[in-house]
């Protein structure tokens, strides 16, 4: 018979000892960006800085006061620009006691809250975006006829 038989062969290996593991539910490394990291914090800095930047240009624009479209996304980098602040602070809290959230209503909230004014800020830009082609290129066809 030329089948193969398994065979033991005792080694003398010192295993290592079973390692101190985390409590169950807890991952051991934080992923870059994540709420509670320093790159999480950059993040919602650089958020407010954008948001900021945008709010300062509509500011200075001609036709702000002239076209209401504008007035909602300015409310739309308002809200964006607390929304990011308090975000921010709760995450330099976090960042300063070492410690990251990892509740999941805690994430599934600022996840939610993100997506709210991600889609206010977007719908603003689209509508001011269209609106500013229209004042500056197809109005003059309106006024022939």
């Amino acid at each position: 018979m030329l089948a193969s038989h398994p065979q033991v062969h005792p080694l003398d290996l010192q295993l290592p000892a079973a390692p101190v593991g985390l409590p169950p539910g807890v991952l051991a490394k934080d992923l870059p960006g994540m709420l509670g990291t320093p790159g999480g914090l950059f993040l919602y800095m650089m958020q407010i800085a954008f948001a900021t930047v945008s709010l300062l240009f509509l500011s200075y624009s001609m036709s702000f006061n002239t076209l209401k479209i504008f007035w909602y996304l300015v409310a739309a980098n308002i809200l964006i620009c607390t929304w990011s602040l308090c975000i921010g602070i709760l995450d330099s809290y976090a960042v300063l006691v070492k410690r990251s959230f990892r509740s999941y209503w805690a994430l599934a909230f600022f996840a939610i809250g993100d997506e709210i004014a991600w889609l206010l800020t977007f719908t603003g830009a689209s509508a001011v975006a269209g609106i500013s082609h229209f004042v500056n290129s197809d109005i003059t066809i309106c006024s022939d006829k």
